[in-house]
Protein backbone atom coordinates (compact mmCIF):
# COMPACT_ATOMS: atom_id res chain seq x y z
CA UNK A 1 0.00 0.00 0.00
CA UNK A 2 2.88 2.36 0.77
CA UNK A 3 4.29 1.70 -2.72
CA UNK A 4 1.01 2.74 -4.34
CA UNK A 5 0.91 5.90 -2.25
CA UNK A 6 4.54 6.65 -3.12
CA UNK A 7 3.87 6.03 -6.83
CA UNK A 8 0.88 8.40 -6.80
CA UNK A 9 2.79 11.00 -4.77
CA UNK A 10 5.58 11.13 -7.35
CA UNK A 11 3.27 11.19 -10.36
CA UNK A 12 1.30 14.15 -9.12
CA UNK A 13 3.90 15.83 -6.92
CA UNK A 14 7.62 16.24 -7.38
CA UNK A 15 9.16 14.18 -10.13
CA UNK A 16 11.43 11.41 -8.83
CA UNK A 17 15.08 11.80 -9.73
CA UNK A 18 17.86 9.36 -10.48
CA UNK A 19 19.08 10.03 -6.94
CA UNK A 20 15.71 8.81 -5.62
CA UNK A 21 16.02 5.66 -7.72
CA UNK A 22 19.60 5.07 -6.54
CA UNK A 23 18.59 5.44 -2.89
CA UNK A 24 15.60 3.10 -3.30
CA UNK A 25 17.69 0.46 -5.12
CA UNK A 26 20.69 0.82 -2.81
CA UNK A 27 23.11 1.63 -5.62
CA UNK A 28 25.14 4.55 -6.86
CA UNK A 29 23.94 7.22 -9.25
CA UNK A 30 26.24 5.96 -12.04
CA UNK A 31 24.67 2.50 -11.77
CA UNK A 32 21.21 3.99 -12.29
CA UNK A 33 22.56 5.95 -15.25
CA UNK A 34 23.99 2.77 -16.77
CA UNK A 35 20.67 0.97 -16.44
CA UNK A 36 18.61 3.88 -17.79
CA UNK A 37 20.94 4.33 -20.76
CA UNK A 38 21.37 0.63 -21.49
CA UNK A 39 25.10 0.65 -20.81
CA UNK A 40 27.06 -2.47 -19.83
CA UNK A 41 28.66 -3.11 -16.45
CA UNK A 42 25.61 -3.87 -14.29
CA UNK A 43 24.83 -7.30 -12.89
CA UNK A 44 21.40 -8.75 -13.67
CA UNK A 45 20.38 -8.61 -9.98
CA UNK A 46 21.38 -4.95 -9.68
CA UNK A 47 19.61 -4.09 -12.91
CA UNK A 48 16.46 -5.80 -11.62
CA UNK A 49 16.59 -3.76 -8.37
CA UNK A 50 17.08 -0.51 -10.29
CA UNK A 51 14.23 -1.30 -12.70
CA UNK A 52 11.95 -2.15 -9.75
CA UNK A 53 12.83 1.16 -8.11
CA UNK A 54 12.14 2.98 -11.39
CA UNK A 55 8.72 1.30 -11.62
CA UNK A 56 7.78 1.90 -7.99
CA UNK A 57 8.84 5.55 -8.03
CA UNK A 58 7.46 6.26 -11.49
CA UNK A 59 10.80 7.65 -12.66
CA UNK A 60 10.98 9.00 -16.21
CA UNK A 61 14.21 10.13 -17.82
CA UNK A 62 14.49 13.91 -18.20
CA UNK A 63 15.07 14.30 -21.93
CA UNK A 64 15.71 18.04 -21.57
CA UNK A 65 18.75 17.33 -19.42
CA UNK A 66 19.88 14.65 -21.85
CA UNK A 67 19.68 17.15 -24.74
CA UNK A 68 21.93 19.55 -22.86
CA UNK A 69 24.51 16.81 -22.30
CA UNK A 70 24.42 15.20 -25.72
CA UNK A 71 23.52 18.20 -27.88
CA UNK A 72 20.88 16.30 -29.87
CA UNK A 73 17.19 15.64 -29.38
CA UNK A 74 16.53 12.47 -31.41
CA UNK A 75 13.54 14.26 -32.91
CA UNK A 76 12.62 15.04 -36.50
CA UNK A 77 10.39 17.90 -37.55
CA UNK A 78 8.10 17.66 -40.55
CA UNK A 79 6.34 20.80 -41.76
CA UNK A 80 3.57 20.05 -44.24
CA UNK A 81 1.24 22.30 -46.17
CA UNK A 82 -2.00 20.79 -44.88
CA UNK A 83 -2.22 17.85 -42.48
CA UNK A 84 -5.87 17.36 -43.45
CA UNK A 85 -4.90 16.62 -47.07
CA UNK A 86 -5.14 12.83 -47.63
CA UNK A 87 -1.76 12.82 -49.40
CA UNK A 88 0.10 13.85 -46.25
CA UNK A 89 -1.20 11.12 -43.91
CA UNK A 90 0.72 8.27 -45.58
CA UNK A 91 3.74 10.53 -46.09
CA UNK A 92 3.81 11.48 -42.43
CA UNK A 93 3.40 7.84 -41.41
CA UNK A 94 6.33 6.77 -43.62
CA UNK A 95 8.58 9.50 -42.20
CA UNK A 96 7.55 8.50 -38.68
CA UNK A 97 8.40 4.84 -39.33
CA UNK A 98 11.89 5.75 -40.55
CA UNK A 99 12.42 8.13 -37.63
CA UNK A 100 11.29 5.45 -35.18
CA UNK A 101 13.61 2.88 -36.75
CA UNK A 102 16.44 5.30 -35.94
CA UNK A 103 15.25 5.90 -32.36
CA UNK A 104 13.79 9.32 -33.13
CA UNK A 105 10.44 10.95 -32.49
CA UNK A 106 8.54 12.84 -35.19
CA UNK A 107 6.84 16.21 -34.69
CA UNK A 108 4.41 17.34 -37.39
CA UNK A 109 3.28 20.85 -38.11
CA UNK A 110 0.92 22.31 -40.69
CA UNK A 111 1.75 25.58 -42.41
CA UNK A 112 -1.78 25.87 -43.87
CA UNK A 113 -0.02 26.91 -47.09
CA UNK A 114 1.07 30.13 -45.37
CA UNK A 115 4.78 30.97 -45.92
CA UNK A 116 4.93 33.01 -42.70
CA UNK A 117 3.47 30.13 -40.68
CA UNK A 118 5.92 27.74 -42.38
CA UNK A 119 8.85 29.92 -41.34
CA UNK A 120 7.43 30.26 -37.82
CA UNK A 121 7.18 26.46 -37.48
CA UNK A 122 10.66 25.88 -38.91
CA UNK A 123 12.20 28.41 -36.50
CA UNK A 124 10.26 26.95 -33.56
CA UNK A 125 11.55 23.46 -34.38
CA UNK A 126 15.11 24.77 -34.73
CA UNK A 127 14.84 26.60 -31.40
CA UNK A 128 13.96 23.25 -29.80
CA UNK A 129 16.89 21.55 -31.52
CA UNK A 130 14.60 19.37 -33.63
Amino acid sequence: MADIARRTEHRYGNRPTMKDVAARAGVGLKTVSRVVNGEPGVTPDTERRVREAIEILGFRRNDSARVLRKGRTATVGLVLEDLADPFYGPLSRAVEEVARAHGALLFNGSSAEDPEREQELALALCARRV
